[in-house]
């Protein structure tokens, strides 16, 4: 099994780093392409950057700006295994780990960066709801010298190292975020430092040229905002952006039919999923929301969704983690027994649900479908397309029935476990709070024997599945459409990419 992940994982990574025309390991490294490449590279985003500190979400964007202007402790590599980031690292037991600084990282202020501001970082951790629950098993950190400092555990964690590397883990400026609360932990020991932050509109970073290693090639990097994918796509063409992220597998042919622009596509792990207010009746009836996911038809939402571009999921487990359970049992769509289900459940005459979801494809398109199949069990779904922001902050205050959200992290299958289903993470989206299962996911993070840790893991996704919290939908493919020639980017199956290297050719 774990050979099994590892391959998949190097498969992943390998056709992420490939997916330009001339292949790159997401550094550039060419005296040619840096002279003729541009210095100000923009990138066409619907993905909303909604905070500038890489403790405050787990969310695609804010992470990947934390890529530029951030490092971790430890990084993952191709094969899906944790090594050395900003630091080296011992395991000197099963409780303690020492790691080691580098004497010349620097914030991007100029400033070392010293064990001080990593045991501060982590201090932090502890007071967000994101992060909170990486660092769970963290009882203390002491520090050895400014270059070294030993982490303490309170019980074994399998998955310690490899959360480590978590963007929102990135190491802080304990200085400026003491100095300045409203925007000190926007510095970081980065490539790139952010300039300018306009939600909802642009985000821009500049080249921090007091980094330690190769730097990189742009010396701007600006993400807009553009909601439309279409609106993204002729952006493209007309030059007026160099990369557009987000886009569709029937925006494909567009891109292709462009010979001056090149397609990147490569599977993702981005679970669609439908999402229930466990807490709000009726969904705080399991029988109701067994009876719910006998309404969804998969099939017809990935290929309305999707174009038939989509891999049914049915775990909460991602499809490259540690302990996936391949046999896991699905809901059927079946629309009598839906509705045979509900009323024993006491709804006879069905129901009457809002399903909220980000505005624009693919949710408002997975919506619609779910509105139709639905309608067979006796459901009535009512659509509620809202911004990015009031989505998330409906689903954190439990003010939704239903969502449409996703999941895209596959570090570690205690991280995501943890985040989606623990009683205390600021990402439960189903608000879920069963201490039975909170157990078990804890007991699991510190089992040592592998085959008792798959098994326990393979138990947890059973008493999901018979819960139902949420109904897992599909995953599916990243699409990118870049001008010929891009090369540089760590294309990343989580949604969450690197561009410290990006380079884009100048053109006219």
């Amino acid at each position: 099994m774990l050979k099994r992940i590892a391959l998949l994982l190097c498969a992943v990574m390998l056709v992420s780093l490939v997916g330009c025309s001339n292949g790159t390991n997401g550094k550039n490294t060419t005296s040619n392409t840096t002279a003729t490449a541009k210095e100000d590279v923009i990138i066409g985003t619907s993905s909303e950057f909604t905070t500038t500190d890489p403790q405050g979400s787990n969310s695609q964007a804010p992470l990947t700006l934390a890529t530029l202007t951030h490092e971790t402790l430890t990084e993952i590599d191709a094969s899906g295994n944790p090594v050395a980031g900003m630091a080296t690292f011992e395991q000197v037991d099963q409780l303690t780990y020492k790691f080691t600084i580098p004497g010349n990282v620097t914030f991007t202020n100029g400033d070392p960066c010293t064990t001080e501001d990593v045991a501060f970082t982590f201090e932090r951790a502890r007071e967000s709801s994101f992060t909170s629950g990486k660092i769970s098993t963290l009882d203390h950190t002491e520090i050895i010298s400014p270059t070294e400092i030993r982490f303490v555990l309170s019980s074994p964690n399998q998955d310690f190292l490899t959360t480590l590397a978590h963007k929102s883990l990135s190491i802080l400026s304990k200085k400026a975020c003491q100095e300045d609360t409203e925007h000190g932990f926007e510095i970081g020991t980065g490539r790139y430092y952010l300039t300018k932050w306009v939600p909802g509109d642009v985000t821009s970073v500049t080249r921090y040229d007091g980094y330690r290693g190769d730097k990189g090639v742009a010396k701007t990097i600006t993400f807009r905002q553009i909601a439309e994918t279409s609106a993204r796509i002729i952006a493209l063409q007309n030059k007026e952006i160099d990369i557009a992220l987000g886009l569709e597998s029937l925006d494909a042919s567009k891109i292709d039919a462009d010979s001056s622009l090149e397609l990147v596509k490569f599977e993702d792990v981005w679970i669609k999923y439908l999402t229930f207010n466990v807490n709000a009746a009726p969904f705080d009836n399991v029988k109701v929301r067994q009876a719910i996911a006998h309404a969804v038809n998969k099939n017809n939402v990935i290929l309305g969704a999707a174009n038939g571009e989509g891999i049914l999921h049915t775990s909460v487990v991602n499809k490259t983690q540690f302990g996936l359970d391949e046999t896991l049992k699905d809901y059927d769509y079946d629309p009598a027994l839906a509705k045979s289900m509900l009323a024993e459940a006491g709804y006879p005459n069905g129901l009457e649900i809002t399903l909220s979801c980000y505005k624009g494809s693919p949710y408002e398109t997975i919506a619609a479908v779910v509105q139709s199949d639905m309608a067979a069990a006796g459901i009535k779904i009512k659509v509620n397309p809202v911004e990015p922001a009031a989505l998330k902050s409906m689903m954190k205050e439990g003010q939704h029935e239903m969502a449409i959200y996703g999941w895209s992290d596959a570090i570690g299958t205690d991280f995501t476990v943890r985040s989606l289903l623990y009683s205390t993470s600021g990402s439960n989206r189903c608000k879920i709070a069963d201490p039975k299962l909170d157990a078990m996911i804890d007991a699991a993070l510190s089992e040592v024997d592998t085959a008792k840790r798959e098994q326990m893991y393979k138990d947890i996704q059973q008493y999901v599945n018979d819960l139902c919290p949420y109904i897992m939908l599909y995953t599916g493919y990243i699409y990118v459409g870049v001008h010929k020639g891009t090369t540089g980017v760590k294309w990343n199956a989580s949604n969450i990419h690197d561009f410290c290297y990006v380079s884009v050719p100048s053109y006219q």
